[in-house]
């Protein structure tokens, strides 16, 4: 079924966040933490990696608000994941 949610024209949670994130601004935040069931960290930091290089934003900006997202998101892992980046 996640399959074809693209084709309907809608993203997938993950993707969906990460649009948000990109914008960032505190609604888009919110949103992402309503979303449920709660987001897998680690599909949000491997998409991040593989798929958000292609964008057309200011680098430091988009890694600022990942952070920020992740920050939001799980505060106790903030730290390990910003590490990895």
């Amino acid at each position: 079924a996640a399959d074809l949610l693209p084709l309907l024209g809608l993203a997938e949670r993950h993707d969906l966040a990460l649009m948000k994130m990109m914008r960032g601004d505190e609604h888009d935040l919110e949103a992402i933490e309503a979303i449920q069931p709660p987001l897998d960290l680690e599909v949000l930091v491997e998409r991040f990696q593989q798929e958000m290089t292609a964008v057309v934003m200011a680098p430091v900006r988009l890694k600022g608000n990942f952070l920020t997202m992740i920050e939001r998101l799980a505060p106790e892992r903030f730290d390990e994941i910003a590490a990895r980046l």
